[in-house]
């Protein structure tokens, strides 16, 4: 990439692009699913967490959780975040027509059905799992990271 220093050839492209769609899904897509049982994730503690091994008391364990009107804050931010947008467009879907020539138009057909062909493969497996994982089916991944 042209002013990225060093000879990185293609890879600062690859950074970029997984950073903004597979690396986004993969730490934010799944965030409401287990940030909406609280003791799973809870944003904030009213106690120091423990400094043993041995087992707290039910009493501690309680006292230690965020007050509701907390958690119901992080659930509504969660809930916002999780909500996908109504033009989600997913990975390798692009509505304008910036390129026109032969070869880009193949290599971006040619990255569309890998895309689908990943698709299909996660979603088989997802059919015989028990918990499915469905945030890094390229389906679900979105082209951008605008929430």
């Amino acid at each position: 990439m042209r002013g990225m220093g060093g000879d990185m050839g293609g890879y600062g492209g690859t950074m970029i692009i997984y950073t903004c769609s597979a690396h986004h899904a993969a730490t934010n897509s799944g965030q409401f699913e287990l940030g909406s049982f609280m003791p799973n994730m809870p944003a904030a503690m009213r106690a120091p967490p423990p400094s043993h091994k041995s087992p707290l008391s039910l009493h501690d364990f309680l006292d230690s959780l965020p007050a509701v009107n907390t958690t119901c804050r992080v659930l509504s931010v969660l809930w916002v975040l999780r909500n996908e947008p109504i033009d989600m467009l997913p990975l390798g879907h692009y509505p304008d027509r910036h390129f026109t020539e032969p070869v880009p138009l193949r290599s971006m057909s040619r990255f569309r059905r890998r895309l689908n062909r990943i698709s299909q493969k996660i979603r088989n497996r997802n059919r015989k799992l028990q918990l499915p994982y469905p945030y890094l089916d390229p389906s679900n991944v979105e082209n951008s990271v605008a929430i």
